[in-house]
């Protein structure tokens, strides 16, 4: 986040953060961690830039990689995360190897907090397989 001085008000701006940048280090840290093991832990489109400071992103991301990977040990495990841009909202989903990875709500407690402070939404499917997430798009305050 940095300052701005704009007159005789600092306004705080916010950097988009890289969802494809922070989900490379995502995955490298929790093939680190699961080691031996290799889960299937990979982004599969192309995320648009969200307003959000990288470091909750990184948290938001690595919040719901575990949680959809469950036992990263796990023959299966495997977390893919998607976005698609609807013109003034960022959607991405995380979707997971396991049903109702998602359905009990304690093991995403972070990203729920890390959600609601930065005014997006978060919401998971019937089957609780699969997690969505929106946020305001990079540049649009």
């Amino acid at each position: 986040m940095r300052k701005r001085q704009n007159g005789h008000a600092a306004v705080i701006e916010r950097r988009g953060a890289d969802v494809e940048l922070l989900m490379e280090e995502v995955r490298s840290e929790i093939h680190d961690r699961a080691w031996p093991s290799r889960p299937d832990v990979r982004l599969v489109t192309h995320v648009p830039p969200v307003d959000l400071e990288p470091t909750e992103l990184k948290e938001l991301l690595t919040d719901l990689v575990w949680a959809s990977l469950g036992d990263p040990q796990a023959i299966g495990a495997k977390a893919l995360v998607s976005g698609r841009d609807d013109g003034t909202m960022v959607i991405f989903s995380v979707v997971s190897g396991r049903e109702h990875a998602f359905k009990n709500g304690y093991d995403i407690g972070k990203a729920r907090a890390i959600v609601a402070k930065n005014h997006g939404r978060l919401w998971v499917d019937q089957s609780g397989s699969t997690v969505y997430t929106s946020f305001q798009k990079s540049g649009r305050h």
